[in-house]
Protein backbone atom coordinates (compact mmCIF):
# COMPACT_ATOMS: atom_id res chain seq x y z
CA UNK A 1 0.00 0.00 0.00
CA UNK A 2 3.20 2.22 0.78
CA UNK A 3 4.00 2.70 -2.97
CA UNK A 4 0.77 2.76 -4.31
CA UNK A 5 -0.12 5.88 -1.93
CA UNK A 6 3.39 7.16 -3.12
CA UNK A 7 3.10 6.45 -6.67
CA UNK A 8 -0.43 8.42 -6.34
CA UNK A 9 0.89 11.14 -4.57
CA UNK A 10 3.32 11.83 -7.32
CA UNK A 11 1.79 10.84 -10.42
CA UNK A 12 -1.78 11.92 -9.50
CA UNK A 13 -1.59 14.81 -7.17
CA UNK A 14 1.76 16.15 -8.40
CA UNK A 15 2.99 17.18 -5.06
CA UNK A 16 6.79 17.61 -4.12
CA UNK A 17 7.92 17.17 -0.81
CA UNK A 18 8.89 20.78 0.22
CA UNK A 19 6.27 22.37 0.71
CA UNK A 20 3.37 21.81 3.08
CA UNK A 21 0.46 19.59 2.96
CA UNK A 22 -2.37 20.02 5.80
CA UNK A 23 -3.76 16.30 6.32
CA UNK A 24 -7.93 16.09 7.76
CA UNK A 25 -7.73 13.63 10.57
CA UNK A 26 -10.61 12.53 12.63
CA UNK A 27 -9.16 9.69 14.29
CA UNK A 28 -10.98 7.32 12.16
CA UNK A 29 -9.20 4.26 10.43
CA UNK A 30 -8.84 6.55 7.12
CA UNK A 31 -7.17 9.50 8.48
CA UNK A 32 -5.11 7.34 10.90
CA UNK A 33 -4.10 4.97 7.47
CA UNK A 34 -3.45 8.01 5.46
CA UNK A 35 -1.33 10.01 8.28
CA UNK A 36 0.77 7.00 9.20
CA UNK A 37 1.59 6.39 5.72
CA UNK A 38 2.65 10.38 4.70
CA UNK A 39 4.38 10.11 8.04
CA UNK A 40 6.91 7.33 6.12
CA UNK A 41 6.89 9.17 2.99
CA UNK A 42 9.36 12.90 2.71
CA UNK A 43 6.63 15.27 3.10
CA UNK A 44 6.29 17.97 5.24
CA UNK A 45 2.63 17.24 7.01
CA UNK A 46 0.82 19.31 9.32
CA UNK A 47 -2.49 17.74 10.63
CA UNK A 48 -6.09 19.07 11.25
CA UNK A 49 -8.63 17.95 13.68
CA UNK A 50 -12.12 19.41 13.94
CA UNK A 51 -14.30 18.60 16.90
CA UNK A 52 -17.62 19.30 15.31
CA UNK A 53 -19.48 19.46 19.05
CA UNK A 54 -22.00 16.65 17.62
CA UNK A 55 -20.94 13.52 20.19
CA UNK A 56 -20.43 13.06 23.97
CA UNK A 57 -17.24 11.44 22.78
CA UNK A 58 -15.33 14.18 20.44
CA UNK A 59 -13.30 15.62 23.55
CA UNK A 60 -12.05 11.85 23.78
CA UNK A 61 -11.20 11.53 19.76
CA UNK A 62 -9.48 15.05 20.14
CA UNK A 63 -7.47 14.07 23.34
CA UNK A 64 -6.37 10.51 20.74
CA UNK A 65 -5.82 12.73 17.43
CA UNK A 66 -3.47 14.79 19.90
CA UNK A 67 -1.40 11.88 21.06
CA UNK A 68 -1.26 10.22 18.05
CA UNK A 69 0.03 13.47 16.24
CA UNK A 70 2.63 13.77 19.07
CA UNK A 71 3.53 10.29 18.70
CA UNK A 72 4.32 10.50 15.15
CA UNK A 73 6.18 14.22 15.74
CA UNK A 74 3.21 15.70 13.43
CA UNK A 75 2.19 19.53 14.24
CA UNK A 76 -1.45 19.34 14.90
CA UNK A 77 -3.77 22.45 14.58
CA UNK A 78 -7.33 21.63 16.09
CA UNK A 79 -10.65 23.48 16.38
CA UNK A 80 -14.03 22.90 18.24
CA UNK A 81 -16.94 24.35 16.29
CA UNK A 82 -20.88 23.90 17.21
CA UNK A 83 -22.01 22.29 13.94
CA UNK A 84 -25.54 21.87 15.06
CA UNK A 85 -26.03 25.65 15.41
CA UNK A 86 -24.43 26.43 11.68
CA UNK A 87 -27.04 23.34 10.24
CA UNK A 88 -29.85 25.62 12.03
CA UNK A 89 -28.83 28.86 10.23
CA UNK A 90 -28.00 27.75 7.25
CA UNK A 91 -30.88 25.01 6.93
CA UNK A 92 -29.25 22.10 6.50
CA UNK A 93 -28.93 18.53 7.13
CA UNK A 94 -26.21 18.00 10.00
CA UNK A 95 -24.26 15.66 7.33
CA UNK A 96 -23.90 18.55 4.95
CA UNK A 97 -23.14 21.01 7.61
CA UNK A 98 -20.68 19.24 9.27
CA UNK A 99 -19.14 18.61 5.51
CA UNK A 100 -19.33 22.14 4.79
CA UNK A 101 -17.60 23.60 8.25
CA UNK A 102 -14.90 20.63 7.72
CA UNK A 103 -13.68 21.77 4.71
CA UNK A 104 -14.11 25.44 5.57
CA UNK A 105 -12.09 25.24 8.40
CA UNK A 106 -9.07 22.77 6.34
CA UNK A 107 -8.72 25.23 3.57
CA UNK A 108 -8.59 27.94 5.48
CA UNK A 109 -5.84 26.68 8.07
CA UNK A 110 -4.17 25.60 4.52
CA UNK A 111 -4.22 29.03 3.09
CA UNK A 112 -2.65 30.62 6.72
CA UNK A 113 0.26 27.83 6.82
CA UNK A 114 0.79 28.58 3.13
CA UNK A 115 0.20 24.43 2.07
CA UNK A 116 0.60 23.14 -1.31
CA UNK A 117 -2.67 21.02 -0.82
CA UNK A 118 -5.18 19.62 1.88
CA UNK A 119 -5.42 15.97 2.41
CA UNK A 120 -8.59 13.95 3.21
CA UNK A 121 -8.76 10.24 3.52
CA UNK A 122 -11.53 9.51 1.15
CA UNK A 123 -11.04 5.93 0.28
CA UNK A 124 -12.48 3.32 -2.66
CA UNK A 125 -15.63 2.49 -0.74
CA UNK A 126 -16.32 6.35 -0.21
CA UNK A 127 -16.02 6.26 -3.98
CA UNK A 128 -18.74 3.64 -4.48
CA UNK A 129 -21.06 5.25 -1.99
CA UNK A 130 -20.91 8.43 -3.77
CA UNK A 131 -21.40 7.37 -6.86
CA UNK A 132 -24.65 5.36 -6.28
CA UNK A 133 -25.92 8.39 -4.00
CA UNK A 134 -25.53 10.60 -7.36
CA UNK A 135 -27.16 8.36 -9.15
CA UNK A 136 -29.69 8.32 -6.64
CA UNK A 137 -30.36 11.74 -6.45
CA UNK A 138 -30.22 12.14 -10.52
CA UNK A 139 -26.95 13.26 -10.66
CA UNK A 140 -25.36 13.95 -14.37
CA UNK A 141 -21.73 12.56 -15.40
CA UNK A 142 -19.76 14.85 -12.91
CA UNK A 143 -21.90 12.43 -10.21
CA UNK A 144 -20.86 9.41 -11.75
CA UNK A 145 -17.44 10.24 -11.76
CA UNK A 146 -17.86 11.11 -8.25
CA UNK A 147 -14.84 11.77 -6.20
CA UNK A 148 -11.03 12.70 -7.68
CA UNK A 149 -7.91 12.02 -6.28
CA UNK A 150 -6.73 15.79 -6.99
CA UNK A 151 -9.56 18.50 -7.63
CA UNK A 152 -8.69 21.65 -8.48
CA UNK A 153 -10.13 23.95 -8.37
CA UNK A 154 -12.84 23.08 -6.30
CA UNK A 155 -15.56 24.91 -4.19
CA UNK A 156 -12.73 25.85 -0.95
CA UNK A 157 -9.96 27.39 -3.30
CA UNK A 158 -9.08 28.02 -6.92
CA UNK A 159 -5.22 27.71 -6.10
CA UNK A 160 -5.02 24.82 -3.33
CA UNK A 161 -5.96 21.43 -4.54
CA UNK A 162 -7.86 18.84 -2.52
CA UNK A 163 -6.50 15.57 -2.24
CA UNK A 164 -7.15 11.92 -1.79
CA UNK A 165 -4.81 9.86 -1.75
CA UNK A 166 -6.34 6.52 -0.53
CA UNK A 167 -9.35 6.82 -3.21
CA UNK A 168 -7.86 3.71 -5.20
CA UNK A 169 -7.49 1.58 -2.08
CA UNK A 170 -10.40 -0.62 -0.19
CA UNK A 171 -11.72 0.01 3.46
CA UNK A 172 -10.66 -3.93 4.27
CA UNK A 173 -7.19 -2.86 2.76
CA UNK A 174 -7.15 -0.02 4.91
CA UNK A 175 -8.28 -2.29 8.34
CA UNK A 176 -5.21 -4.58 7.07
CA UNK A 177 -2.87 -1.94 7.31
CA UNK A 178 -3.49 -0.99 10.43
CA UNK A 179 -3.26 -4.18 12.07
CA UNK A 180 -0.06 -4.75 10.37
CA UNK A 181 1.22 -1.75 11.91
CA UNK A 182 -0.82 -2.06 15.35
CA UNK A 183 -2.45 0.84 15.24
CA UNK A 184 -5.36 1.80 16.60
CA UNK A 185 -8.61 4.47 15.86
CA UNK A 186 -11.97 5.53 16.80
CA UNK A 187 -14.59 3.98 16.09
CA UNK A 188 -17.36 6.72 15.31
CA UNK A 189 -21.05 5.11 16.54
CA UNK A 190 -22.17 8.02 14.38
CA UNK A 191 -21.17 5.60 10.92
CA UNK A 192 -23.53 2.97 12.12
CA UNK A 193 -26.85 5.26 11.72
CA UNK A 194 -29.01 4.19 8.91
CA UNK A 195 -31.00 7.62 9.64
CA UNK A 196 -27.86 9.07 7.84
CA UNK A 197 -28.17 8.12 3.98
CA UNK A 198 -25.00 7.86 3.11
CA UNK A 199 -25.27 5.36 6.12
CA UNK A 200 -28.12 3.52 4.39
CA UNK A 201 -25.77 3.31 1.22
CA UNK A 202 -23.17 1.78 2.89
CA UNK A 203 -24.96 -0.78 5.62
CA UNK A 204 -28.25 -1.47 3.61
CA UNK A 205 -27.75 -0.84 -0.60
CA UNK A 206 -24.49 -1.71 -1.17
CA UNK A 207 -24.43 -5.08 0.25
CA UNK A 208 -27.91 -5.60 -1.23
CA UNK A 209 -26.51 -5.17 -4.63
CA UNK A 210 -23.49 -6.87 -3.99
CA UNK A 211 -25.67 -10.16 -3.56
CA UNK A 212 -26.73 -10.32 -6.56
CA UNK A 213 -23.85 -8.80 -9.05
CA UNK A 214 -20.57 -9.87 -6.97
CA UNK A 215 -17.75 -7.91 -7.23
CA UNK A 216 -20.25 -4.71 -8.13
CA UNK A 217 -18.33 -1.80 -6.16
CA UNK A 218 -14.84 -2.91 -8.35
CA UNK A 219 -17.91 -2.27 -11.46
CA UNK A 220 -18.89 0.75 -9.94
CA UNK A 221 -15.19 1.89 -9.22
CA UNK A 222 -13.98 1.20 -12.80
CA UNK A 223 -16.95 3.00 -14.26
CA UNK A 224 -16.36 5.98 -12.26
CA UNK A 225 -12.56 6.22 -13.10
CA UNK A 226 -13.04 5.44 -16.87
CA UNK A 227 -15.51 8.33 -17.23
CA UNK A 228 -13.36 10.78 -15.67
CA UNK A 229 -11.74 11.04 -18.98
CA UNK A 230 -14.71 11.62 -20.56
CA UNK A 231 -15.73 14.71 -17.95
CA UNK A 232 -12.04 16.17 -18.30
CA UNK A 233 -12.53 16.32 -21.81
CA UNK A 234 -16.14 18.40 -21.53
CA UNK A 235 -14.43 20.71 -19.04
CA UNK A 236 -11.99 21.46 -21.27
CA UNK A 237 -15.12 22.67 -22.83
CA UNK A 238 -16.72 24.28 -20.03
CA UNK A 239 -13.66 26.06 -19.28
CA UNK A 240 -13.73 27.85 -22.95
CA UNK A 241 -17.63 28.24 -22.27
CA UNK A 242 -16.88 30.24 -19.05
CA UNK A 243 -14.52 32.40 -19.89
CA UNK A 244 -16.52 33.45 -23.11
CA UNK A 245 -20.19 33.82 -21.55
CA UNK A 246 -19.52 35.16 -17.72
CA UNK A 247 -20.11 39.19 -17.65
CA UNK A 248 -19.23 39.47 -13.98
CA UNK A 249 -18.98 37.01 -11.40
CA UNK A 250 -18.84 37.53 -7.60
CA UNK A 251 -19.55 35.01 -4.53
CA UNK A 252 -23.71 35.33 -4.78
CA UNK A 253 -24.05 35.82 -8.09
CA UNK A 254 -23.22 35.52 -12.05
CA UNK A 255 -24.01 37.00 -14.66
CA UNK A 256 -24.03 35.44 -18.13
CA UNK A 257 -24.41 36.53 -21.89
CA UNK A 258 -27.43 35.98 -23.18
CA UNK A 259 -26.32 35.30 -27.03
CA UNK A 260 -23.13 33.25 -26.00
CA UNK A 261 -25.34 30.74 -24.10
CA UNK A 262 -27.51 30.37 -26.77
CA UNK A 263 -24.59 29.41 -29.27
CA UNK A 264 -23.45 26.77 -26.45
CA UNK A 265 -24.59 22.96 -27.10
CA UNK A 266 -27.03 21.28 -24.23
CA UNK A 267 -24.62 19.62 -22.75
CA UNK A 268 -22.29 21.73 -22.21
CA UNK A 269 -24.75 24.33 -20.88
CA UNK A 270 -25.78 21.52 -18.36
CA UNK A 271 -22.23 21.44 -17.00
CA UNK A 272 -21.44 25.00 -17.01
CA UNK A 273 -25.21 25.55 -14.94
CA UNK A 274 -23.57 22.85 -12.22
CA UNK A 275 -20.03 24.74 -12.21
CA UNK A 276 -21.89 28.01 -11.65
CA UNK A 277 -24.13 26.45 -9.02
CA UNK A 278 -21.06 25.09 -7.28
CA UNK A 279 -19.57 28.36 -7.31
CA UNK A 280 -22.23 30.06 -5.89
CA UNK A 281 -23.14 27.67 -3.56
CA UNK A 282 -19.47 27.91 -2.49
CA UNK A 283 -19.43 24.02 -1.80
CA UNK A 284 -19.65 20.49 -3.51
CA UNK A 285 -23.52 20.30 -3.65
CA UNK A 286 -25.41 17.23 -5.17
CA UNK A 287 -27.53 18.92 -8.05
CA UNK A 288 -30.11 16.99 -10.04
CA UNK A 289 -31.82 17.10 -13.48
CA UNK A 290 -34.87 19.30 -12.43
CA UNK A 291 -32.42 22.20 -11.27
CA UNK A 292 -30.59 22.62 -14.75
CA UNK A 293 -34.20 21.68 -16.24
CA UNK A 294 -35.80 24.59 -14.67
CA UNK A 295 -32.28 26.65 -15.65
CA UNK A 296 -32.32 25.55 -19.20
CA UNK A 297 -36.52 26.07 -19.48
CA UNK A 298 -36.19 29.33 -17.83
CA UNK A 299 -34.10 30.10 -21.14
CA UNK A 300 -35.64 28.85 -23.73
CA UNK A 301 -38.98 30.53 -22.40
CA UNK A 302 -38.13 33.05 -19.77
CA UNK A 303 -41.44 33.86 -17.44
CA UNK A 304 -43.62 36.83 -17.82
CA UNK A 305 -41.79 38.41 -15.15
CA UNK A 306 -38.58 37.98 -16.58
CA UNK A 307 -37.24 35.74 -13.51
CA UNK A 308 -37.60 32.50 -11.84
CA UNK A 309 -36.85 30.63 -8.56
CA UNK A 310 -34.95 27.65 -9.38
CA UNK A 311 -34.60 25.68 -6.08
CA UNK A 312 -31.55 25.37 -3.62
CA UNK A 313 -32.00 28.76 -2.19
CA UNK A 314 -31.26 30.03 -6.04
CA UNK A 315 -33.18 32.38 -8.94
CA UNK A 316 -32.55 33.35 -12.24
CA UNK A 317 -33.56 36.14 -13.83
CA UNK A 318 -32.89 37.95 -17.34
CA UNK A 319 -31.85 41.81 -17.37
CA UNK A 320 -31.32 43.28 -21.32
CA UNK A 321 -28.69 40.52 -22.75
CA UNK A 322 -27.78 38.97 -19.25
CA UNK A 323 -29.12 35.94 -17.01
CA UNK A 324 -28.30 36.51 -13.71
CA UNK A 325 -28.23 33.06 -11.29
CA UNK A 326 -27.94 34.28 -8.04
CA UNK A 327 -28.73 33.35 -4.14
CA UNK A 328 -31.33 34.67 -2.69
CA UNK A 329 -30.53 38.18 -1.05
CA UNK A 330 -27.62 38.69 -2.97
CA UNK A 331 -26.35 42.28 -4.18
CA UNK A 332 -27.16 42.01 -7.45
CA UNK A 333 -24.53 44.19 -9.70
CA UNK A 334 -25.66 47.84 -11.25
CA UNK A 335 -22.63 49.18 -12.74
CA UNK A 336 -24.75 48.32 -16.35
CA UNK A 337 -27.16 50.24 -15.30
CA UNK A 338 -26.83 53.98 -15.59
CA UNK A 339 -27.18 55.46 -11.90
CA UNK A 340 -26.92 59.13 -10.70
CA UNK A 341 -25.40 59.26 -7.00
CA UNK A 342 -26.49 62.56 -6.07
CA UNK A 343 -29.36 62.68 -4.26
CA UNK A 344 -30.20 66.40 -5.53
CA UNK A 345 -30.92 67.56 -9.14
CA UNK A 346 -27.82 68.20 -11.37
CA UNK A 347 -27.42 70.92 -14.05
CA UNK A 348 -25.57 70.63 -16.97
CA UNK A 349 -24.58 73.90 -19.01
CA UNK A 350 -24.90 72.97 -22.48
CA UNK A 351 -22.03 72.24 -24.58
CA UNK A 352 -21.40 70.26 -21.19
CA UNK A 353 -19.96 67.18 -19.95
CA UNK A 354 -20.07 65.69 -16.22
CA UNK A 355 -19.99 63.13 -14.09
CA UNK A 356 -23.33 60.62 -12.66
CA UNK A 357 -21.54 58.58 -10.62
CA UNK A 358 -18.05 56.70 -10.57
CA UNK A 359 -19.01 54.84 -13.39
CA UNK A 360 -21.39 57.29 -15.93
CA UNK A 361 -21.28 60.15 -17.66
CA UNK A 362 -23.53 62.18 -19.17
CA UNK A 363 -22.54 65.01 -22.06
CA UNK A 364 -24.73 67.40 -23.85
CA UNK A 365 -24.59 69.55 -27.42
CA UNK A 366 -26.28 70.86 -29.31
CA UNK A 367 -26.26 70.50 -33.91
CA UNK A 368 -28.34 72.36 -36.66
CA UNK A 369 -29.94 70.07 -38.17
CA UNK A 370 -29.37 68.80 -41.89
CA UNK A 371 -30.19 66.31 -44.24
CA UNK A 372 -26.80 64.09 -43.12
CA UNK A 373 -27.62 64.46 -39.37
CA UNK A 374 -31.43 63.96 -39.86
CA UNK A 375 -31.10 60.93 -41.29
CA UNK A 376 -28.23 59.42 -38.68
CA UNK A 377 -30.73 60.39 -35.93
CA UNK A 378 -33.42 58.08 -37.80
CA UNK A 379 -30.91 55.53 -37.77
CA UNK A 380 -29.90 55.46 -34.08
CA UNK A 381 -28.77 52.33 -32.77
CA UNK A 382 -27.87 53.61 -29.24
CA UNK A 383 -29.94 53.88 -26.28
CA UNK A 384 -27.90 55.51 -24.06
CA UNK A 385 -27.75 58.56 -27.17
CA UNK A 386 -30.69 60.80 -27.30
CA UNK A 387 -31.67 63.36 -30.13
CA UNK A 388 -34.04 65.92 -29.42
CA UNK A 389 -35.33 68.58 -31.12
CA UNK A 390 -35.70 72.38 -30.25
CA UNK A 391 -37.15 75.59 -31.92
CA UNK A 392 -34.55 77.95 -29.89
CA UNK A 393 -31.13 76.35 -28.67
CA UNK A 394 -31.58 75.29 -24.28
CA UNK A 395 -28.95 76.53 -21.88
CA UNK A 396 -28.84 73.87 -19.53
CA UNK A 397 -30.62 70.45 -18.81
CA UNK A 398 -31.21 69.39 -15.33
CA UNK A 399 -30.16 65.82 -14.19
CA UNK A 400 -32.30 64.30 -11.08
CA UNK A 401 -33.53 60.97 -9.46
CA UNK A 402 -37.52 60.23 -9.87
CA UNK A 403 -39.72 61.85 -7.82
CA UNK A 404 -42.78 60.94 -6.68
CA UNK A 405 -45.70 61.46 -8.91
CA UNK A 406 -43.32 62.04 -11.81
CA UNK A 407 -45.34 61.70 -15.29
CA UNK A 408 -44.00 61.72 -18.47
CA UNK A 409 -45.15 61.35 -22.38
CA UNK A 410 -43.12 58.74 -24.18
CA UNK A 411 -42.29 59.09 -27.72
CA UNK A 412 -45.76 58.15 -29.72
CA UNK A 413 -47.97 59.29 -27.30
CA UNK A 414 -49.68 62.17 -28.46
CA UNK A 415 -50.47 64.41 -25.39
CA UNK A 416 -50.70 61.23 -23.44
CA UNK A 417 -48.84 60.83 -19.80
CA UNK A 418 -47.61 58.08 -18.25
CA UNK A 419 -46.64 57.47 -14.42
CA UNK A 420 -43.15 56.98 -14.76
CA UNK A 421 -43.22 54.61 -11.66
CA UNK A 422 -46.13 52.60 -14.16
CA UNK A 423 -43.60 53.20 -17.06
CA UNK A 424 -40.18 51.74 -14.85
CA UNK A 425 -42.27 48.75 -14.30
CA UNK A 426 -43.53 48.09 -17.49
CA UNK A 427 -40.00 48.32 -19.46
CA UNK A 428 -39.07 45.83 -16.88
CA UNK A 429 -36.02 47.86 -15.31
CA UNK A 430 -34.93 46.19 -12.38
CA UNK A 431 -36.48 47.29 -9.12
CA UNK A 432 -32.86 48.05 -7.81
CA UNK A 433 -32.10 50.05 -10.58
CA UNK A 434 -35.03 52.14 -10.38
CA UNK A 435 -34.66 54.96 -7.80
CA UNK A 436 -31.25 56.02 -8.69
CA UNK A 437 -31.61 55.96 -12.78
CA UNK A 438 -30.66 59.22 -14.09
CA UNK A 439 -34.20 61.32 -15.10
CA UNK A 440 -33.60 64.21 -17.73
CA UNK A 441 -35.41 67.41 -17.26
CA UNK A 442 -35.89 70.41 -18.58
CA UNK A 443 -37.57 73.64 -17.09
CA UNK A 444 -39.25 70.78 -14.74
CA UNK A 445 -40.45 68.53 -17.20
CA UNK A 446 -39.12 65.12 -18.21
CA UNK A 447 -37.30 65.20 -22.15
CA UNK A 448 -35.70 61.90 -21.94
CA UNK A 449 -35.47 58.55 -19.88
CA UNK A 450 -31.79 57.23 -21.04
CA UNK A 451 -31.52 53.82 -22.29
CA UNK A 452 -35.46 54.24 -23.37
CA UNK A 453 -37.59 56.85 -24.78
CA UNK A 454 -37.38 60.52 -25.29
CA UNK A 455 -40.41 62.61 -24.40
CA UNK A 456 -42.75 62.95 -27.79
CA UNK A 457 -43.11 66.31 -26.91
CA UNK A 458 -39.22 66.63 -28.25
CA UNK A 459 -39.04 64.23 -31.66
CA UNK A 460 -36.91 65.28 -34.22
CA UNK A 461 -38.84 65.73 -37.61
CA UNK A 462 -37.41 67.59 -40.97
CA UNK A 463 -38.93 70.54 -39.93
CA UNK A 464 -36.61 70.78 -36.67
CA UNK A 465 -34.09 73.33 -36.59
CA UNK A 466 -31.86 72.82 -33.43
CA UNK A 467 -31.02 69.42 -32.18
CA UNK A 468 -29.90 68.29 -28.73
CA UNK A 469 -27.45 65.23 -28.42
CA UNK A 470 -27.42 63.74 -25.11
CA UNK A 471 -25.30 60.62 -24.47
CA UNK A 472 -24.87 59.00 -21.21
CA UNK A 473 -21.73 56.65 -21.43
CA UNK A 474 -20.17 54.13 -19.40
CA UNK A 475 -16.77 54.08 -18.60
CA UNK A 476 -14.47 51.37 -20.30
CA UNK A 477 -12.53 50.33 -17.27
CA UNK A 478 -16.18 49.13 -15.44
Amino acid sequence: MLNKVKSILHQECNLNTTNKIVVGISGGPDSICLLDILTRLPYFIIAFHLDHGLRLESKDDAKFVKEFTSLKGVDLISKRVDVRSFATRRKLSIEEAARIVRYQHLFATAKEVNAQAVAVGHNADDQVETVLMHLIRGAGLDGLVGLRHKLLPNPWSDTIPLIRPLLSTWRSEIDDYLRGRGLASIYDKSNADTTFFRNRIRHELVPYLDSYIPGLKHRIWNMSSSLKYDLDFINAMVDKAWLGSIVDIKNDYVVLDQHRIAELEPSIKGHLFRRLINHIQQHETDINYQIINRISDFIERPTNSSQDEIGMGLWIRLEGDNYILYRVNANLPLSNYPQVSQDYPILLKIPGTLDLSEIWTISAVVHVLDHDSFKNIRNNKDIYTAWLGFDNKPEQIEIRKRLIGDRFVPLGMVGKTISLKNYMINKKIPRRARKNWPIICLNNEIIWIPGYQISDKFQVTSKTKTVLEIKVIKRSKF
